[in-house]
C-alpha cells in the first residue's frame, strides 16, 4: 500500500506569486473517496477567467479513482497530496500551510465557483485594500452543477458571528463564497483548529470577526452542493463543537437576533441603505461601492 502520493505543475515549474495588478488567490481543496463530485468543482475552476490562480488539493488517501483525476488534470492543479490525515480541518490546514496566494478559500468537491468569480474577487480586494475578508451571494445547487436556490442575506453582524447565530437562527455564512487575506490566519489558533471535526469553519469565522467584520459583495461567487452523505448534514454534532469557542448568547443579542429575521424578506434597496459600508454592490463607471 503506497501511504504518499504528490503531484502538480508545482513540481515541475515552481511556485506562482502574486503580479502587480493580478494578485495571487490560492484555492484550496479537501477530498476523500469523492470521484463522483470531483469533476464539478474541476470544471468550474477551469472555466475561470482570472489569470492567477493557484490550486491546491489535499486527499486523504482516496481509494475510489480521485487519484487518476488529480493526476490527469495536473495543468491545473499546483500541487496535490493523497496521504492519511486526521480529518477535514487539519487537511485544510496543510493546505493554508502550502499556499502561496495573498487572497485564500476552500472549496470542497463539488463545490463550484460562478464564473466571473475569481476577477470580481481580485477587483475588489484590489479596490478595497481596507477589507479582509469577503463573502458574496448564497447559491446551492446539485451534483453536475445544477443550480436550484439562491438567496440574498443582510449584511452580518461580527457580535452574532461570535455567538454563532448564523447557523443556530439565521442562514449559514457561505463557506463557498467566502475569501480572506492572508494575514487573517494569523488570528487563528491552526492548532486547535485542526482539531475540529465539524466545526473548523465555524471557528475561523469566529476568530476573523474579533477583528475585522465581513464584507458581503452583491455578486455570485460561489455554490454549495447538496448530496446524500455530507458531514454537515449532523447537526448536533457541529453545535456541540461550535459551542467549546462561541459567546455567550446574552438578552441583548436574543433581541438583535429576532430584529434580523424579517431583514432577510426586505427589498434589496432596503438591505444597501442599511448594511452601509459592510455591503458593496457594483456601479456602473464607478465600479464596487
Amino acid at each position: 500500500m503506497i501511504d504518499r502520493q504528490e503531484g502538480g505543475t508545482r513540481l515541475h515549474k515552481g511556485s506562482k506569486q502574486s503580479g502587480p495588478s493580478t494578485p495571487l488567490i490560492s484555492i484550496v481543496t479537501v477530498t476523500f473517496n469523492a470521484v463522483e463530485l470531483f469533476p464539478d468543482t474541476l470544471k468550474t475552476i477551469r472555466a475561470q477567467d482570472y489569470p492567477n490562480v493557484e490550486w491546491i488539493v489535499i486527499d486523504g488517501g482516496s481509494t475510489d479513482g480521485t487519484i487518476d483525476i488529480l493526476r490527469a488534470n495536473e495543468d491545473v492543479i499546483d500541487f496535490w497530496v493523497s496521504e492519511p490525515d486526521r480529518g477535514m480541518y487539519d487537511a485544510l490546514a496543510k493546505g493554508f500551510e502550502r499556499a502561496n496566494g495573498e487572497i485564500l478559500c476552500w472549496l470542497n468537491a463539488g463545490d463550484m465557483f460562478l464564473f466571473g468569480a475569481l476577477s470580481t474577487v481580485a477587483e475588489v480586494f484590489q479596490t478595497h485594500p481596507e477589507k479582509n475578508w469577503i463573502t458574496g451571494m448564497q447559491f446551492r445547487h446539485l451534483p453536475r452543477c445544477k443550480i436550484i436556490d439562491c438567496y440574498i442575506p443582510p449584511a452580518y453582524s461580527s457580535d452574532l458571528i461570535g455567538c454563532g447565530a448564523y447557523g443556530k437562527s439565521l442562514p449559514f455564512i457561505q463557506q463557498e463564497s467566502t475569501f480572506f487575506r492572508r494575514s487573517m490566519l494569523d488570528r487563528v489558533s491552526m492548532e486547535r483548529f485542526r482539531e475540529f471535526k465539524l466545526a473548523g469553519d465555524l471557528y475561523l469565522w469566529f476568530c476573523f470577526s474579533k477583528h475585522d467584520r465581513l464584507t458581503l459583495v452583491m455578486a455570485g461567487l460561489g455554490s454549495f452542493c447538496t448530496h446524500a452523505g455530507q458531514l454537515s448534514e449532523d447537526r448536533e454534532s457541529y453545535w456541540k463543537e461550535a459551542d467549546t469557542f462561541l459567546d455567550r448568547i446574552t438578552f441583548a443579542l436574543r433581541i438583535k437576533i429576532l430584529a434580523r429575521f424579517p431583514l432577510g424578506y426586505f427589498p434589496l434597496r432596503y438591505k444597501i441603505r442599511m448594511a452601509g459600508s459592510a455591503m458593496l454592490t457594483w456601479v456602473k463607471g464607478k465600479g464596487w461601492q
